[in-house]
């Protein structure tokens, strides 16, 4: 595996699925070698702009089809812990969209069925790849922050179109509303620049207060807004507070003259420095001044094509990428002890 091409297939042809085929093919050795999507207009554009003969209307066929190496799950979220296993079950490694899988138990088979096969798992998270976070884990691993002690995840949208549309996103056992949707993008994130510790309870309120808008509130049934508290093994905590929808103004008190407002912050506090993990921006000072200075950047690939690159690495090498199967796990418990907290009005322990 280490000097022959590397043939690729990509499940799931719209703008994500679009962003994997793009970035491995930029990779040497690396072909996209087969696409599969249901919608068929959707799957012919995709494979002229990709330059792909092969396409499938089941993603189930090109994984069988035999003369693959990997595949990039880009499906909705309930499909993934399937699509995933049958890869890899096939011989074929995974990259596969985030969040993870819809639960604990779905990600714990996949990450069973990774060590069984011995194939390479791989959960997408591009933005750990984004030079600024590349750079902020780097600053906190040289101990930079001195002791990191707390983590704040925020990303607003303070309107979507999901509130009149829901679609699988606001479907809870589909896409999994915001929490999976939006609140795997900041939390991960915070999370991977605080070192990935250990999760042992949440505590979280989940919402679904602009249902009145939906245009099919039948299927109206996740959350639109998510908030709450992660506590770690190691004492840190993170806060989140992540929303499809908010009656509230962005930073500086003014509403965009076009667009939706949507803001965020991602930041990790030590007892040494703090970091603005997006931009790479480390805060650091004495009793009574503070300075800011952005972190030098080693990475000059984007974010998904950095991404596809440790995905390729890991294949080669066989070791295990930076996002793994067991962080996947994690991921997933904070996720689902959020829900469950939501649920029952209290906060949720995580076992190991």
């Amino acid at each position: 595996m280490s000097t022959r091409k590397i043939r690729v297939g990509v499940a799931g042809v719209r703008w994500v699925g679009d962003q994997h085929a793009s970035a491995l093919g930029k990779i040497r050795g690396v072909e996209v070698a087969a696409l599969a999507d249901i919608n068929e207009s959707a799957l012919a554009e995709a494979r002229k702009k990709h330059g792909v003969e092969q396409g499938f209307a089941d993603y189930n066929d090109m994984i069988k089809s035999g003369g693959l190496d990997a595949v990039a799950i880009a499906l909705p979220t309930g499909m993934h812990a399937d699509a995933c296993c049958a890869a890899m079950r096939a011989g074929l490694h995974v990259i596969c969209e985030k969040p993870p899988t819809s639960n604990v138990a779905e990600i714990k088979r996949v990450a069973r069925v990774a060590k069984e096969t011995g194939m390479t798992y791989m959960f997408a998270r591009q933005s750990r790849f984004n030079p600024g976070v590349l750079a902020s884990r780097k600053a906190v691993k040289a101990g930079k922050l001195g002791k990191i002690y707390h983590g704040e995840a925020v990303w607003v949208r303070s309107r979507w179109g999901v509130l009149a549309n829901p679609g699988w996103r606001m479907d809870r056992n589909g896409g999994g509303g915001v929490m999976l949707d939006l609140g795997v993008h900041v939390i991960d994130e915070v999370w991977f620049c605080m070192g990935c510790p250990r999760p042992v309870e949440v505590s979280a309120g989940l919402y679904a207060g602009f249902k009145h808008f939906s245009k099919k509130p039948k299927q109206y049934t996740a959350d639109d807004c998510a908030a709450g508290l992660v506590r770690f093994e190691n004492d840190a905590t993170l806060s989140f507070l992540v929303t499809f929808a908010l009656n509230g103004l962005p930073p500086g008190g003014e509403l965009p003259r076009e667009g939706t407002p949507n803001w965020g912050s991602r930041v990790v506090h030590g007892t040494k420095g703090g970091l603005q993990t997006s931009s790479g921006t480390l805060i650091t000072g004495g009793c009574s001044d503070l300075s800011a200075k952005k972190l030098p950047r080693t990475s000059k690939h984007g974010d998904f094509e950095g991404q596809a690159r440790e995905f390729i690495r890991a294949v080669r090498s066989g070791t295990t990428p930076m996002s793994s199967a067991e962080q996947a796990v994690m991921l997933m418990q904070i996720l689902e002890a959020a829900r469950k907290s939501a649920d029952n009005g209290k906060a949720v322990r995580i076992r190991a």
